[in-house]
């Protein structure tokens, strides 16, 4: 998100930007302090489920980018509510709002996991099922099932995109953060994986493909 809104500054320096984000630990103002301090962007604080201070701030706008989510499919696993809550419920009360305040256009930020386990031959399409299989993708599915609902029956104006994973700003402590993670899970990961080579058990592999945003 912090890397899309530095390239409309800096592609659209006319646009007036408001990020409106919870701040969870998927996000910190430290990614995009510099736009804040030089009041190049309107920062608020809050819940994509508060229903009063999104119509308001969306009555603000002429348009809506939503990426707000949480992503992390293991802990969706553990506990589905907060991804239900924040991806699927959050959208309803983006979709409300625009239906009340009325003339504004909605981009929805969805995944490719909503399709389910990728084919070995081939990339997803439009025209492939839905085939969510943890509670995060199926909360991303759901949620992409409410705005196409919301086009159909109220004329809610609104594209989805469906991205592959996506890397975004270098200057995100998320990526450090992750980076730091990934260093220590190696260190537990690779004496794990040859232990259960050498008593020929299972390796599982989880694949996926990614987008480097430059």
């Amino acid at each position: 998100g912090s890397n899309f809104v530095r390239r409309v500054c800096d592609q659209h320096p006319e646009d007036e930007v408001t990020v409106y984000d919870a701040l969870t630990y998927a996000g910190t103002l430290g990614s995009i302090a510099d736009l804040i301090d030089r009041k190049r962007i309107r920062f608020v604080r809050g819940d994509v489920t508060a229903r009063q201070q999104v119509q308001e701030e969306i009555a603000r706008v002429d348009a809506v980018v939503n990426f707000a989510a949480l992503s992390h499919v293991d802990h969706s696993i553990a506990d589905a509510e907060p991804f239900l809550r924040t991806n699927t419920m959050g959208v309803q009360q983006i979709l409300d709002s625009l239906r009340k305040v009325g003339g504004r256009r909605l981009v929805h930020i969805s995944t490719d996991e909503v399709y389910g386990e990728a084919p070995p031959d081939r990339w997803f399409s439009e025209e492939d099922s839905l085939r969510p299989s943890n509670p995060y993708s199926a909360s991303k599915a759901a949620a992409d099932a409410l705005i196409l609902a919301y086009v159909r029956t109220y004329s809610v104006d609104a594209r989805i995109t469906r991205c592959t994973n996506t890397s975004d700003n270098p200057l995100s402590w998320t990526r450090v953060a992750h980076r730091r993670r990934a260093f220590l899970m190696i260190l537990v990961l690779i004496p794990s994986i040859v232990a259960s080579a050498f008593m020929a058990n299972v390796l599982p592999q989880k694949g996926g493909t990614w987008l480097e945003i430059a």
